[in-house]
Parts: C-alpha cells; structure tokens; sequence
C-alpha cells in the first residue's frame, strides 16, 4: 500500500544513482542530493526548472508512480503514468452521465452548496455573524444566495443553460457577501471584472490552485474528462472545472477576497488558501463528491474497489503541504 500520494518539486534535477531516484536542489554553491522514496508516491509532480533523465523515469513508471508535470501552483498537470487507475468511479460516472447528466447537475449542485455552507460556517477567518446576518436575517445584501439557488434548482425546467445561469447568480450573490462580510462594498477597485484589477487576479491566481487539486482528485478517481457537468461545452477539461467549483465557492474565493482586504502578496495568499484546504479537507470532500456523482455504492464487495480506496489516503495535511511547498521565506 502507498503511504503517500503526491509530491511536488521543482528547481531541481531528477536523476539516478545506485538504484536510487534522487532530487539534486542547489543551495548557494554546493548541491544537495535527497533520496525519493518512489515505492511510496502515487504521483511526482515536477514544477518549473525540473529536470528528469530517463532512467528516473523508467524507474518511477516501474514502480507504478505517475510523473506529472506542471507550472508553479500545481496548474496545469500533466500526468504520465503506466499505472491503471480505478474503474468504478470513471465507468459509474460515464453511465449515468449517458443516462441523465441533468440529474448528475441537479445532484452536483446540491453538493456544491451543502460544502460551501459547511466550510464558510466553519472558517475561523470569516465573520460568522455578518455571514449569518446576510444570510438570515435579509442583509443589505439583500437576497440570500443558497436559498435563490436551491429554489431554481428545485423548480422549472431543467438544462444546461439554465443550471449555468442560476450559478452566475449564485457566484454574483455570493461576492456580493464576501464583500461585505469583508468590508469591501464601497471599494470600486474591488466590483470590476476579474484578472482586470489586483483583486481580479488574487481571485484568478487562487482558482489555480483549485485547479490544481481538482486535477489529482481525478487522476486519483481515475475520472475521465470526456463526461463534465456544467462546464466543457467550449473547451476542454470541464471536469476539473467542475470539480474545483466545489471548493471555490467557500476557499479560495473569500479567501482571496480576505487576502486582497488584509493586503497580502500572493505568496502569504497562497499560503492561505493551502491552510484553508488542509483545514476543510478539500481534497476529502472533492473525492468523496467524485464517488457520490458516480453512483458507487459504499457496500460494493469488489476487492478491487476496497485497495483502492486504501491507497487513495485521506489525510490531506501531508497531502497539501507537499504540493504546495514552495521555497521559505
């Protein structure tokens, strides 16, 4: 069984020596060579100014470790792995897409908004009375956006465009607390369109990192992205999309916008958020969604089914800090 499941390097050279995958980080004038213990990994992520020869990666693929390739923050991944991943969850997943990807999005979006509710109730950094006043209480916020979002889900005709439209809305109505819980209502530079204001881009940097986990929680799943939900109908990989969405709401979008409020650079940001995944289990809650949407029962007596779900570990604080790990200040 695999103890670890991924591991996150860059700034180094990847190469083999004596049987052993070693990690070669130059430190001023010397260089300093650490032993990876691929028997461990499920995947290695190689980040920008990463090299690996290919006796590496003869050895990692022998062993069953996937080798992923990405830019800093995780995003995007690569993967590249002989490894066969689960098929429960992709062909459980297929089936009742063809069968009723409405019902998928309907089930999807409930998800979404129970997480969001328990994460952004649970956050020590947010203010719980101001969230509970614009929720109940009829704020100046004016409309509480999950009882809007769970009254369209639940009434009039079901599509794609219309499960998309009450989303815009629900992310609008959404900001539109985060802004006042942190007092950000009255600051113009904070209402304008996102990547086009510094608040713009804390927002569009802190979706990566989204990105990025949602990009494991499938290749862990073994999830196809051929079947998305809402996303997908103009581009490709709307399954990491739609994965991510289920953390976006109540992670990394108030706490970008906390981020932007307290004046932070993207670096303590980005610390932020990787707290705030290991707070919540952000990649427990994605793959325990994956499993609900595929419609894999808990009782299914495949051995097959229970080792892997042995080696997908769920202890997500060793998880996020290795992805995440970045260079100390």
């Amino acid at each position: 069984m695999k103890s670890s499941i991924l591991r996150y390097v860059e700034y180094a050279k990847i190469y083999v020596e004596n049987e052993t995958v070693l990690e070669a980080i130059a430190t001023g004038s010397h260089t300093k060579s650490i032993p990876i213990p691929y028997g461990n990994l499920h995947a290695l992520m190689l980040g920008p100014g990463t090299s690996i020869t290919q006796e590496a990666a003869r050895l990692l693929s022998e062993s069953g470790t996937g080798i992923g390739f990405c830019s800093s923050g995780m995003t995007p991944v690569f993967l590249s792995s002989n490894q066969y991943r689960p098929n429960h969850y992709a062909q459980g997943w297929a089936r009742r897409w063809i069968g009723n990807r409405l019902e998928m999005c309907e089930e999807f979006m409930n998800i979404r908004i129970g997480l969001c509710k328990k994460n952004i109730l649970s956050n020590e950094l947010l203010d719980l009375e101001t969230i509970k006043r614009c929720l109940y209480q009829k704020s100046s916020v004016g409309k509480d956006p999950f009882v809007k979002i769970e009254t369209g889900i639940d009434t009039g005709e079901q599509s794609i465009e219309r499960f998309l439209g009450l989303e815009g809305s629900y992310v609008k109505n959404l900001m539109s607390l985060y802004r006042e819980v942190f007092l950000l209502s009255d600051d113009p530079t904070a209402i304008k369109s996102a990547g086009r204001t510094e608040l713009g881009r804390m927002i569009q940097h802190s979706n990566y990192l989204a990105y990025g986990l949602a990009s494991c929680a499938i290749f862990l799943t073994g999830l196809s992205t051929s079947f998305p939900l809402l996303h997908g109908a103009t581009r490709r990989g709307g399954v990491v999309f739609d994965v991510a969405d289920l953390i976006k709401d109540s992670v990394t979008l108030p706490m970008a916008m906390y981020a932007y409020a307290q004046k932070f650079d993207e670096k303590e940001m980005r610390r932020l958020i990787v707290d705030s995944f290991e707070q919540v289990d952000a990649l427990g809650q994605m793959l325990a969604a994956i499993k609900a949407l595929s419609g894999v029962s808990e009782s299914d007596d495949d051995t097959e089914k229970h080792v892997i779900d042995d080696e997908i570990d769920f202890r997500t604080e060793m998880l996020i800090k290795e992805i995440f790990n970045k260079e100390q200040a």
